[in-house]
C-alpha cells in the first residue's frame, strides 16, 4: 500500500492487513547493494461471535445448542470452544454442536475462531449455568389411615442447588395444596 521508508536493520513488526511489496537495499562503505523484492499480504485476524448458547439456564443431561460466528477477510475453518469449569468441549470445522453432559455450576464458556492461514480470533464468551435436577420427598403423611380429612398433616422437603421456591400436593385427581 504505501510507499513508507524503514531506516535500520528491520522494518517494524505489524502492518495493517494488505498487499506489500517490500524492498530492500544495503549500503556498505558507501556502495548500494542492488534493491531486492518480495511481497507480502498481511491478512486481518478473525472474528469470532457467539450466535447461540441455549438455553443459557439448564437442567444437568439437558441438551445445550452452540452455535458460532466467524468473519474473516478469508475463510474460518475452525471452531474452538471450551468452559471453564469442563475445559474443551469442541474444537473442530463445525460452525455449531449440541452436548448433554456439561457439568453442574456456571460455565464461562470461551470461543476462539481460526482462519485458513492459521490466524486465531481473540476469545469472545458467554454463560451458561447447569443445575442439578430438585428433589423431592414425603417423610410422612399423619395419620396413616385417616377418619376425619381435615385432620391429616403432610410433611414432605426438597433439595435444591437453588432455593426450593414452593412445593405441590396432589392426590391422583386434585391439586392439595
Amino acid at each position: 500500500t504505501g510507499d513508507e521508508v524503514f531506516r535500520g536493520e528491520t522494518p517494524p513488526s505489524t502492518l495493517p492487513p494488505g498487499n506489500y511489496t517490500i524492498y530492500l537495499k544495503l549500503t556498505s562503505n558507501h556502495i548500494w547493494t542492488e534493491e531486492v523484492t518480495t511481497t507480502l499480504l498481511v491478512h486481518q485476524r478473525p472474528v469470532a461471535t457467539i450466535e447461540t448458547l441455549s438455553p443459557g439456564v439448564a437442567l444437568e443431561g439437558e441438551e445445550l445448542l452452540f452455535t458460532a460466528g466467524g468473519t474473516d477477510d478469508g475463510n474460518v475453518v475452525r471452531y474452538s470452544w471450551t468452559s471453564s469449569l469442563d475445559g474443551e468441549l469442541h474444537n473442530g470445522s463445525k460452525d455449531s454442536f449440541t452436548m448433554d453432559s456439561l457439568s453442574t455450576g456456571h460455565h464461562t464458556i470461551v470461543l476462539t475462531v481460526q482462519d485458513e492461514h492459521g490466524a486465531w480470533s481473540h476469545e469472545v464468551s458467554g454463560e451458561v449455568v447447569v443445575h442439578t435436577a430438585p428433589t423431592a420427598e414425603i417423610l410422612s403423611i399423619t395419620p396413616g389411615i385417616a377418619l376425619d380429612t381435615r385432620t391429616i398433616q403432610f410433611t414432605g422437603e426438597g433439595s435444591d442447588d437453588g432455593t426450593i421456591q414452593r412445593y405441590l400436593w396432589r392426590t391422583g385427581f386434585q391439586e392439595l395444596y
